[in-house]
């Protein structure tokens, strides 16, 4: 008969490992299906990202601050990446999520824009922290993460009206994931 304590060593073994796989909602075979092989680079910042399957770049950025900005096929999704900066070098994760906040409550405030935290997640080792809300025509999904010591804000937004709205932050979760998971 083998012991107690080595059943409870070997179940915390399993457990460990299981959850060591599932560090992501997404799996990288989603990924695959969602993403191009054309990899698209920032304009000002040394990050890189595949490029979702319908989606092209946008150039005509008059925003000095938007560092990649695409725009899906239909015409009906844009993403963006923008790099934080500060002059504070400590600026934490949350930090920036509550800084981002309060800037979209600002852009929005004419519309009292409700926000919905979406909780952490990790991809490929990078923590991300997301949250969406609704304006009056469509819905913004937002994540903020760092990478190589610099944080990014990601903004996906769709103004498909005519989904569901599960439907629809999952759609714009799921190629956010995907785009951060092929960061280099």
């Amino acid at each position: 008969m083998i012991p107690q304590k080595y059943w409870v060593f070997l179940l915390f073994i399993i457990s460990a490992f299981i959850f060591s796989q599932c560090t992501s909602r997404y799996s990288q075979k989603e990924a695959d299906k969602i993403l191009s092989t054309e990899r698209v680079s920032a304009k000002t910042s040394p990050i890189s990202f595949l490029m979702p399957q319908g989606w092209r770049v946008i150039d005509a950025n008059d925003s000095t601050f938007i560092d990649l900005w695409l725009i899906n096929d239909d015409y009906n999704s844009s993403l963006s990446v923008i790099p934080l900066h500060s002059d504070d070098t400590n600026q934490s994760l949350s930090q920036w999520v509550s800084v981002s906040k309060l800037s979209n409550k600002m852009k929005f405030k004419n519309e009292r824009i409700k926000i919905i935290d979406d909780g952490k997640e990790e991809i490929n080792g990078i923590q991300i922290v997301s949250y969406h809300f609704w304006n009056k025509i469509s819905l913004h999904q937002i994540s903020i993460f760092m990478f190589k010591g610099k944080f990014y804000e990601l903004t996906t937004w769709d103004k498909n009206l005519n989904q569901v709205e599960s439907s629809q932050i999952k759609y714009l979760s799921e190629i956010q994931s995907a785009f951060i998971s092929s960061i280099k």
